[in-house]
């Protein structure tokens, strides 16, 4: 279904609301977690669960849900997970007790994981060829814009109304996102159909003969050492410039806040730059960005020069993310729901990774370190990437002619 018709444009706008709600639930009680503690008489490193949960769930029933996007067709699914998840909302805003609470949000992560990558799958089929990137850029803009939301609102919710108000807005969000899904599937009935797995004869690849394929294995590398990278660094950014500009909690998040901005400011110009460039151009673009950004948080220097290395580092990192996630929608045409998945998996998995190795580089060397590696891995992958999108394209051209 076109964009441009209104029932297209409805359409994408609930996909778009998924995403977004779905990245808002990941974070939407960081700031809620003393409130909850006191209500239940728990810890706050034991209330830090409620996170956990959802945060664990989400990730691993990633590769639950891309074969259920092979077998049923990814709309369908997410139009599930958007109502499965809006359910498990609602429960949380109801939890009597404070192990139905980390039930109810264990659940509510693993229904949730199917609509992020599903709806990058999606997207990638239903877009015109000249529009997907720009298309998954969106996309990408939602996910950054829920995460800030998540944050933001979570703790303002919590504060004034409740932190159980915070799941009645999630649930609510939830539900008007799958309504919308399934009343225009109702109409529209091809839409299950964009980007399902065609029925033949073969069986559908699983996940360990995917992973043999050359194609497969370098997209995988690609977003595992991106997501290493960069939290690596990036996950101890606060304390960073806390120690270095004397800024308090408040003052560091705001400061953060500028990566996001900086991903806002790639997808607002997404159309003119993937116009006017290739993707190995962008990407080796886009390292160079990212790394110089990290390089300047590394060396330190004054209040503005920080922000605007947060501000080139997300524009940079968002930049090199997009061309990655446009090869990954298309490294494994005859199960694309499984590749997009084990691509979801690897990105949660490595960033896991690179959060760990940094705490323990932060422990024994201070900030300094990891964000000069974070700086040298990110260029190399840059660099690297742009060569081998460059060679993909230059033999696809050779092979046209």
């Amino acid at each position: 279904m076109s964009a441009t018709t209104a029932q297209g444009r409805l359409v994408w706008l609930a996909l778009a609301m998924g995403i977004f709600v779905g990245a808002a639930s990941i974070r939407c009680l960081d700031a809620a977690l003393p409130v909850i503690a006191g209500e239940f008489g728990r810890s706050i490193g034991t209330a830090g669960a409620v996170v956990t949960a959802y945060a664990l769930s989400y990730s691993a029933l990633q590769l639950v849900a891309g074969p259920l996007g092979d077998r049923l067709g990814p709309y369908r699914v997410i139009s599930w997970a958007a109502l499965g998840s809006a359910v498990f909302a609602g429960g949380c805003a109801l939890a009597a007790t404070f192990e139905w609470l980390v039930v109810l949000r264990f659940l509510a992560g693993g229904v949730a994981a199917a609509i992020g990558p599903l709806t990058l799958l999606w997207v990638s089929h239903a877009a015109p060829d000249g529009e997907r990137a720009v298309a998954i850029a969106n996309l990408t803009a939602a996910s950054i814009l829920g995460t800030t939301a998540g944050q933001v609102g979570g703790g303002l919710l919590s504060g004034f109304v409740g932190w159980r108000a915070v799941f009645v807005v999630i649930a609510v969000a939830f539900a008007v996102a799958g309504a919308v899904l399934v009343r225009a599937a109702g109409r529209h009935a091809q839409l299950r159909n964009v980007g399902r797995r065609e029925a033949d004869d073969r069986a559908a690849p699983s996940p360990m003969q995917l992973l043999r394929r050359r194609a497969v294995w370098l997209v995988l590398s690609a977003v595992g050492v991106e997501g290493f990278a960069l939290f690596m660094s990036f996950t101890y950014a606060a304390p960073l410039l806390q120690a270095r500009h004397g800024v308090g909690s408040a003052g560091a998040g705001l400061l953060i806040a500028l990566f996001g901005a900086g991903g806002v400011a790639f997808v607002m110009g997404a159309r003119a730059i993937v116009s006017r460039s290739s993707d190995g151009i962008r990407a080796a673009v886009a390292g160079m960005l990212a790394a110089a950004g990290l390089a300047a948080l590394a060396l330190g220097g004054p209040l503005a020069l920080t922000a605007a290395a947060l501000f080139m580092l997300g524009f940079g990192f968002f930049m090199l993310h997009n061309v990655i996630q446009l090869h990954a929608t298309q490294m494994a045409p005859d199960a694309p729901g499984t590749g997009i998945s084990l691509f979801a998996a690897m990105f949660f998995l490595s960033q896991a990774a690179g959060a760990s190795i940094g705490g323990w580089l932060v422990d024994r060397a201070g900030t300094t370190l990891p964000f000069a590696a974070s700086a040298v891995i990110i260029a190399g992958l840059g660099l690297v990437a742009g060569r081998a999108y460059s060679y993909q394209a230059s033999t696809r051209w050779k092979a046209a002619k």
